[in-house]
């Protein structure tokens, strides 16, 4: 009886593997789905494998593997691209493994092409079945949220410096908060305790009676010829800046309307975008691409056609020609125009226009950023003002 224990059990070895395989081979089921198509950088979103066993047979080892895009890492605060969980799966059984990922770059992060792959064997590994399955859809990493001392002095000061020079009637019977004082700011209007606490002339700011929107132009170009090349660190900082100019703007009420020569992903012609809330704004420069799909001066152009008359535009930008800056003086002398650039950029003049330089530590590590900012005095149309945003691990 001893002698036919061996060849009973090399019969189990031998035949297990294969009665697994072909028990369970057409009876997994395997579902995916994503919790959030947004996500903020630093946070993290869970993609969802669910595997159901409909077989009779149970699943002793199950192992998943998942590559991720480049702007999502598996690891807070560490840079990884690889997702591997094992477990096993009895019969009749489901089981979920949730895959928390983590922002980590800004950018439109593709999940096609990047198959949840499921490896499972019968426990010797001497049989092993292979399952993938796609990913449908893709996450948006939004731009990093700027965060500054004094609630975003520097965006509130240019909302500010928007009101002076184009809303025209000021409703003093609205009172919605306290700003630095401008030369052109009226005596009676300074804010007397808020100037005795800081030790800075401050003034009352009103909601105006008058409806008046602006332009946010968010270039992409680098070089020129615009296709030569691109800087995605700068780009991305830009796309940083403008989302934060959207969300103040937002709070003060003014309309904006936006435009970009940055590709749209699905819309790569496309330069305006019309009329949008910062959220949608934060949105889309988040899914854009660092590539222009056309020149500066001709993005500036199309916007003054359809920006509504007299609108300011403020244009986010960290390279210009000579041809940019001929072209936006023209435009400066039949409307307000603000370039926010960062303070490495070399600008030609533009004459008549507002010149306001950030600056900032562009990091592929994920930090959470204060910056303090130190912005002089506004002053009118024609004035460079300088903001200086810094910033710390």
């Amino acid at each position: 009886m001893m002698l036919y224990v061996p060849v009973i059990l090399a019969l189990v070895v031998w035949l297990w593997p294969r009665i697994w395989f072909r028990v369970v081979a057409n009876k997994i089921g395997v579902g995916v789905g994503i919790s959030d198509r947004t996500v903020e950088i630093g946070e993290s979103i869970v993609i969802s494998v669910t595997v159901h066993n409909r077989s009779w047979l149970p699943c002793p080892s199950v192992s998943l593997s998942l590559e991720l895009p480049p702007g999502l890492s598996s690891v807070e605060g560490t840079k990884s691209y690889s997702v591997t969980h094992s477990t096993f799966l009895l019969m009749h059984q489901s089981i979920t493994f949730d895959v928390q990922c983590y922002g980590w770059q800004r950018g439109l992060q593709e999940l096609r092409n990047r198959d949840v792959i499921l490896r499972m064997n019968e426990g010797f590994g001497l049989r092993e079945l292979f399952i993938r399955r796609e990913v449908s859809g893709s996450i948006v990493v939004l731009p990093r949220r700027v965060r500054a001392a004094d609630d975003l002095r520097a965006m509130r000061e240019l909302n500010g410096d928007l009101e002076r020079v184009r809303w025209l009637l000021p409703d003093e019977a609205l009172l919605r908060g306290i700003r630095n004082y401008g030369a052109d700011d009226a005596f009676k209007h300074i804010a007397w305790q808020a100037t005795a606490r800081t030790g800075a002339l401050m003034v009352k700011q009103f909601s105006s009676s008058s409806d008046v929107s602006a332009g946010i132009v968010l270039s992409a170009q680098f070089v020129d010829p615009h296709w030569f090349g691109t800087k995605v660190h700068v780009f991305d900082e830009l796309c940083a800046f403008v989302a934060a100019f959207a969300r103040e703007a937002e709070k003060t009420r003014i309309p904006m309307f936006f435009a970009s020569n940055a590709i749209y992903p699905g819309e790569s012609r496309r330069q305006w975008h019309g009329r949008l809330a910062s959220s949608a704004i934060k949105h889309r420069v988040g899914a854009m691409l660092p590539y222009t799909n056309g020149d500066l001066a001709d993005l500036v152009k199309h916007t003054v056609h359809n920006l509504p008359q007299d609108a300011p535009i403020v244009l986010f930008t960290a390279f210009l020609t000579n041809e940019h800056a001929q072209v936006l003086t023209r435009v400066a002398q039949q409307r307000y125009v603000y370039v926010v650039a960062p303070d490495s950029s070399t600008l030609p003049e533009v004459k008549g226009a507002s010149v306001r330089y950030f600056k900032s530590q562009a990091s592929d590590a994920l930090q959470e950023v204060t910056e303090s900012v130190k912005a002089s005095d506004t002053g009118r149309r024609g004035r460079t003002v300088e903001v200086s945003i810094h910033e710390h691990a």
